[in-house]
């Protein structure tokens, strides 16, 4: 299930926020609201971003250079990860790594 960021209004898990790492049920619950649920179709767009799984490939990634001696950049990073330095950028960023 999928609630609705009170802070960020983007479709996250009811935990954490994905996106701006706040809990996303406390600005409804102060507002005296019921947390709304992300009504989305699962086949339609693209498929969110697992901030989870993310956080363990950039781990890994960066482990994998430093034990091999490399120093682990961004542009080394985004290499070993077959995605561009702008996304890992992007990563580094939204879901503070």
């Amino acid at each position: 299930m999928r609630v609705v960021c009170g802070w960020c209004h983007r479709p996250t898990p009811p935990e954490r926020c994905d996106y701006c790492g706040h809990p996303p049920a406390l600005p409804w619950l102060q507002r005296g609201l019921a947390v709304p649920a992300a009504d989305h179709d699962a086949g339609a767009g693209r498929p969110a971003l697992d901030g989870h799984e993310i956080r363990l490939a950039y781990d890994a990634a960066r482990e994998s250079l430093t034990m091999a001696g490399h120093e682990a950049t961004v542009e080394a990073i985004a290499e070993k990860l077959d995605r561009s330095p702008r996304t890992v950028r992007a990563w580094k960023q939204r879901f503070a790594l």
